[in-house]
């Protein structure tokens, strides 16, 4: 199912226990033949991304060394709110 960023929050908020919100976030990747879990995080690109614009928000999951010049963390992105 394809969804927005807005869609996912009211997931989160309407449909999701106490607990549940307050479980790591977690991608499930199948690769063809097995299933992983990885942790992952929302970050922001910037303008150096390949494909996406610039303040486009991503689920990122680091399953190796990262390119951390395309994608700003969500801490650093979030300073000062």
């Amino acid at each position: 199912m394809k969804l927005t960023y807005r869609q996912l929050a009211q997931i989160i908020q309407n449909k999701m226990t106490p607990e549940q919100q307050e479980c790591d976030v977690t991608a499930e990747i199948f690769d063809g033949d097995s299933t992983e879990c990885f942790p992952a995080e929302i970050r922001i690109c910037n303008d150096e991304h390949d494909s996406l614009d610039d303040g486009h928000p991503v689920i990122w999951v680091n399953q190796c060394d990262p390119p951390t010049d395309r994608i700003t963390n969500i801490d650093e992105f979030c300073k000062g709110w």
